[in-house]
């Protein structure tokens, strides 16, 4: 089993369902350059690692690297 970080996770489901980063600037009300350095740097606040589970019905834990089972 390898080790994702959070950023790696939340690129594989924007894959799956065809999200762009675009769509989340939208949805976290900033630039597109914001969401690329938070993805750069791995930096996701809590408020953000929550909106990404609520958007792609995935729990925290999952996102967090702390469960490999991606289903609330």
């Amino acid at each position: 089993m390898t080790e994702q970080s959070t950023a790696q996770r939340i690129n594989a489901l924007m894959r799956k369902y065809g999200f762009r980063r675009a769509d989340l600037a939208r949805e976290w009300d900033m630039s597109p350059s914001s969401v690329t350095q938070k993805f750069k740097n791995d930096r996701f606040t809590l408020k953000d690692v929550c909106s990404i589970a609520d958007i792609f019905d995935v729990s925290v834990d999952y996102l967090l690297g702390r469960s490999e089972e991606a289903a609330r």
